[in-house]
C-alpha cells in the first residue's frame, strides 16, 4: 500500500527514470513518530514534502496518520489512513495520465493516490464493489467502497470516506497486477489553491477469509461515521 500523486504543476512524482532510478519530483520524509496503545494499536505520523526537484522549495506539505489495529479474533486487521495536504505560496495542480478520449489519453490513465498493489499470488482473485457490480465492471466507476478476494479466499477490503474530495470515487481496477485505488483525479485534475488544505481518509481491512458485502456496508457505515 502507498500514496503518490502523479503529477503536480506538470511534474512526475510517481514513475523512476531507467537511468538514474529516481522520479522527477520528490516525495521526502521529513519525519516519523510510533505509538503503540495499551491494547497494541499502532499510530504513526509521519511529515512529508513533495518538491519539483532536489534543490526546489517544497510546493506541497502532507501530515499523514495511520493507524493500524491488532487482529480481532478472526484474524482480521483494519488500517485507517488521513492525509491532510498543505499547499505552499502557489496554488498546486494535482493531474493524472489522461484518459482515452482526451488528448494523449492512454488505456492505463486516470491514476494517482492510495494504492494497493499485491503480488502474483493474488492473480485470479475477484473485485466486487458497493453498488454491486464485479471484476471489469468496477474500474472507472464509482463506489463507497471496493473489496477483493484472493485465489485463497482471503480478502482486502478497501472504504472510501464520505467527506473526501470527489465521493464516491471512480476506481482505477488492473485486475492483471492485481490493483485497485480510489482514483480521486480519475474524470479530472484538481487544483488546490495557495495556502489551502486538502484531507483524505480511507480505510483497508485485511480478513483471512471472504467479507460479505452485507458485512462490507456495514464496516462502510460504521466506519464513515466516526469523526477522525
Amino acid at each position: 500500500m502507498w500514496f503518490s500523486w502523479k503529477f503536480i504543476n506538470g511534474v512526475n512524482y510517481w514513475e523512476e527514470d531507467r537511468e538514474t532510478g529516481l522520479s522527477e519530483g520528490r516525495t521526502q520524509l521529513l519525519l516519523v513518530e510510533r505509538k503503540v496503545s495499551e491494547d497494541k494499536t499502532v499510530t504513526l505520523s509521519l511529515k512529508l514534502s513533495y518538491t519539483p526537484g532536489t534543490a526546489a522549495e517544497p510546493v506541497l506539505l502532507e501530515n499523514r496518520e495511520i493507524v493500524i489495529e491488532p487482529p480481532d479474533k478472526q484474524g482480521a486487521y483494519a488500517i485507517s489512513w488521513k492525509s491532510s495536504f498543505h499547499a505552499q505560496d502557489d496554488d498546486v495542480t494535482l493531474a493524472r495520465t489522461p484518459i482515452p478520449g482526451e488528448a494523449g489519453g492512454k488505456p492505463w490513465g486516470g491514476y494517482a493516490g492510495y494504492s494497493i498493489r499485491m503480488n502474483e499470488e493474488m492473480k485470479g482473485g475477484v473485485f466486487r464493489n458497493s453498488e454491486g457490480q464485479t471484476d471489469a465492471e468496477t474500474g472507472a466507476q464509482p463506489a463507497r467502497w471496493v473489496a477483493f478476494v484472493s485465489p485463497q479466499e482471503s480478502s482486502i477490503l478497501f472504504l472510501d470516506n464520505p467527506y473526501n474530495l470527489r465521493h464516491s470515487s471512480k476506481w482505477y481496477i488492473a485486475r492483471d497486477m492485481p490493483y485497485f485505488s480510489p482514483a480521486i483525479l480519475f474524470d479530472s485534475s484538481y487544483t488546490l489553491m495557495a495556502n489551502e488544505n486538502l484531507t483524505l481518509r480511507y480505510r483497508v481491512i485485511v480478513s483471512p477469509e471472504p467479507t460479505p458485502s452485507s458485512e462490507s456496508e456495514l464496516a462502510w457505515k460504521t466506519w464513515s461515521h466516526v469523526e477522525w
